[in-house]
Formats: C-alpha cells, structure tokens, sequence
C-alpha cells in the first residue's frame, strides 16, 4: 500500500477537523466547531479556511468523510432528518472542487472510521472486521481483504437504520424500531427525559449510571444490548471477525464490558469479538484520506 500523504476532512455535526499527513504520520491538525449558524455555505466557508491553511495544492490526495448517506456520484444526503437537517442531494463532490480546485474523494464518516482502524487502528489483523460507532447516531462501515464494502447508493454501513428487537420507537429515518432509535447518545437522553429526568444530554446520564442509579442502568444497558444484538447479527450476515466499536457512547467507560457481557450471552457460532476504537477521533481522517489514495 502507497504511503499516506495528502490532505483529509471531518466534517461532524460539532466539529470539523482537518489533518495533513506526511508517510503515514499526521503532521498537523487543525479542528473548530461546526458553524451551527449559516447552513451549508457557513460549512464550506469553514472547511475551505482549514484546507487551505493546511496548504492544499491540486495535486493532493484529499480525503472527505462526512455524516450521511453519500452517493457514487459524490452527492450528499441526509438519511435521518432529524439529525442532519438541511442536507437533500447535495452536489459536494463539484462544490468542494470549485471551491478548493482539488478533486476530494467523499465518503460517509463512519465508513472512513471503519477504514481507518482496519488499515491502522484496532482492527489490524481481522478479515473481514466491522466498525460500529455509537455517538449523536449509530453508523458503521465493514471492510473485507482491505477494501470498504460499497454500492452506487451509499447505503452499506448504516447499521443505525437495521430493525432492533430492542427498539419501539419511530426513528427520524422513517423506519420503526430501529438500533439508532434505542442505542444512541440522542436516543439515550430522549428516553431518559420522557421518563422525567432533568438532564442535558447522554453525559448526565452516564454520570447517573456510573452512581449507581437505577434508571440509567435500565437505559445504558439496553443501549449495550442492543449494539451487542446488532453486531451478532452481522456475524451471521457478513462473517466479521472483530468489530471495533467508536464514538462518544462506545467509548464511554464500561460501556463496551456491557456490549461484550450480552454477546456472551449468544450462542458461540455468533458470538464475536469488539474491541475499543484506539485512533480516537482521528479514525475518519486515517480512513478518509486512505480511501482517496486508494481512488486516485
């Protein structure tokens, strides 16, 4: 495999990151919040400042993982509505190449993390391995002999959208009853403030549950069970032998003992080993850029 060098983008609900790599090392990374005002504009104007701080040229590798769903034709979309507003079919490919002059090679951020930790991260030495990050959603990204699984549609991955015994809730994908409706950060604090408590966001909740209270162990648990269910599911689908786990909820303390306690609990042929994303926040750069290499 070529060396890593070039140029990569992170753009996320709050924050976007961009990194210049150098033969495999990170040299230099700049990161701010994502602008919450101005819609898409404010977030081109922002990405653009980042590129060009880190001296794009036309001849880099450039590498962009975004949140949603992003098509063979470079065009970005949201797949839930509620999550990610504002973003139909969106031209992301033609835009950033009229704004920056550098072809970017586009993806979805959780496939680039899958990406990153296959090739870099936890999940070397596992073929085929999966990646499931539990953050705002629940996204993820599966890679067999080195490759990202893919399609014209820009569908594979999105296991946040997978039906959940689990689950009863309708999820701003327009599907019921799916893991990112029960599992994620969003999901977590929604249920926990239709049963009363007084609390911003899922860190109040692990907070609650890391002091013992009852009712956000009900919530977290439930959470780790249903990630535990999903990715027992996709050994049975797609044969994974690890799936590395990411995010502000997967990578929470103890979150991932729960996960692995209820796949204990399957029988053995589904069972499958998860362990910690260890590139952190990093993951979609690594990945991002590596899959613009590996198009170029």
């Amino acid at each position: 495999m070529a060396s890593l060098s070039g140029v990569a983008v992170d753009l996320g609900g709050t924050k976007l990151a961009a990194a210049r790599f150098i033969n495999d090392t990170l040299v230099e990374r700049l990161q701010v919040p994502t602008p919450r005002d101005g819609g898409l504009e404010a977030k081109l104007e922002c990405l653009t400042e980042l590129v060009t701080a880190l001296k794009l040229t036309a001849v880099d590798a450039f590498g962009v993982a975004v949140a949603g769903r992003v098509d063979g034709q470079g065009n970005w979309h949201s797949v839930n509505h509620k999550t990610l507003t504002g973003v139909t079919s969106v031209p992301l490919k033609d835009m950033l190449l009229d704004r920056v002059g550098c072809p970017a090679v586009i993806m979805n951020d959780a496939q680039a993390a899958a990406l990153g930790e296959a090739r870099f991260g936890a999940g070397k030495g596992a073929d085929p391995c999966g990646f499931i990050t539990v953050s705002t959603g629940v996204g993820g990204g599966f890679v067999f002999g080195g490759n990202m699984l893919e399609a014209p549609s820009g569908l594979p991955g999105h296991i946040g959208f997978t039906r959940n015994s689990y689950a009863s809730r309708l999820c701003g994908s327009g599907r019921f009853g799916t893991l990112e409706s029960v599992a994620s950060g969003t999901a977590i604090a929604r249920i926990a403030k239709d049963l009363g408590r007084d609390i911003d966001s899922a860190v109040d909740v692990f907070r609650a549950w890391n002091a013992g209270e009852g009712w956000a162990k009900t919530i977290v648990e439930t959470s780790a069970c249903a990630v535990a269910e999903a990715c027992c599911d996709l050994r049975a689908l797609l044969g994974l032998e690890r799936i590395v786990i990411g995010g502000s909820v997967g990578l929470a303390s103890g979150y991932l003992d729960q996960v692995a306690t209820a796949i204990a609990g399957e029988p053995e042929l589904f069972q499958v080993e998860v362990s910690h994303a260890i590139l952190g926040h990093d993951a979609g750069l690594y990945g991002a850029l590596s899959h613009a290499k590996r198009e170029s």
